[in-house]
């Protein structure tokens, strides 16, 4: 994390202000887990008010990097005290639909992450049976396909599994339906277990 020399004009602004931000709406659909969850403009609509009235303002820049995006989240203060962070996000595709996708799960992270932010839901992913983490690299078959045309295809949803369940929906919202069809139930199961967990190690 970066910040100015001073920061306690920022603290005092940034305390009052979360003292007056209310959980973000979560108002979207998320098919995978068949429920909902807030997405960018509501987390920007929950966070506007209060950080204005408070002299406050949420900065960030995105930056391409390897195999996707980096999200730097200010948080500037009008004295010019800041703090900020920044975070990578691998990209599941690697074309400008897979770009944005990173782009914006990042900007949602960084957002809520540095003002203790969370989404109003009840999804109930935590409710998912646990299962121990899949490894890198240990795709699960598919019957009647060959292993070798699924590998990578396994290997980015047990990247994102292992990132939590909000990256799992990232990637499995931004699949084709055939390649949906090549995970099976089960699998998908594990999957789900295996974000479930990575969620409850985050929050420990």
């Amino acid at each position: 994390m970066k910040m100015s020399d001073e920061i306690i004009e920022l603290a005092t602004a940034l305390a009052k202000a979360q003292g007056m931000i209310e959980n973000a709406r979560a108002d979207r659909e998320n098919t995978f887990y068949k429920s909902k969850f807030a997405d960018l403009a509501s987390i920007r609509e929950a966070i506007r008010e209060p950080l204005a009235v408070n002299d406050l303002s949420l900065i960030q820049f995105p930056r391409t990097r390897d195999n996707g995006v980096e999200v730097e989240t200010m948080i500037l203060h009008k004295s010019g005290q800041f703090m900020s962070e920044t975070t990578f996000w691998p990209a599941n595709k690697q074309d400008v639909h897979g770009l944005a996708g990173a782009l914006t799960f990042g900007r949602r992270q960084g957002a809520m992450a540095i003002l203790n932010l969370a989404p109003d839901d009840d999804d109930g992913n935590s409710a998912v049976e646990r299962a121990p983490l899949i490894r890198n690299g240990d795709p699960i078959p598919v019957p009647g396909k060959p292993l070798a045309a699924n590998s990578d295809l396994f290997k980015q949803a047990d990247i994102a599994a292992n990132l939590g369940s909000e990256a799992l929906r990232v990637f499995w919202t931004e699949l084709s339906a055939k390649d949906r069809q090549m995970f099976p139930s089960n699998h998908l199961k594990v999957l789900k277990s295996t974000a479930a967990t990575a969620d409850a190690a985050k929050g420990a």
